[in-house]
């Protein structure tokens, strides 16, 4: 991959120059893309173009839970974080000095 400095990311739209990159794809074409999506592109071997990258990439988008539902533990482990960082324990309102 080589970078360049124009455009923006074909997959995302991204313009920052600095996170955009050249990549080649198995159909020949090289599409301009960001970090993210080159590093896609990379660790998912034979995308034959443009179109199959970007449903590579919605795929990875699954925010969807990836323990089972009848795992409750999952969820103990979830209450138990949000008490800890909870901003309920804090002994004062304010912790700023005056």
């Amino acid at each position: 991959m080589k970078s360049t400095s124009s455009s923006c990311c074909a997959v995302c739209g991204l313009t920052d120059a600095r996170a955009l990159t050249e990549i080649r794809l198995a159909d020949g074409t090289r599409p301009i893309v960001c970090g993210t999506h080159a590093l896609i592109a990379n660790r998912t071997p034979g995308l034959a173009d443009l179109s199959a990258l970007c449903q590579a990439a919605m795929d990875r988008r699954d925010r969807s839970r990836r323990g089972k539902t009848s795992d409750l533990s999952h969820d103990a482990l979830s209450a138990q974080l949000t008490d800890a960082f909870a901003g309920g324990r804090r002994k004062s309102v304010d912790r700023r000095a005056s």
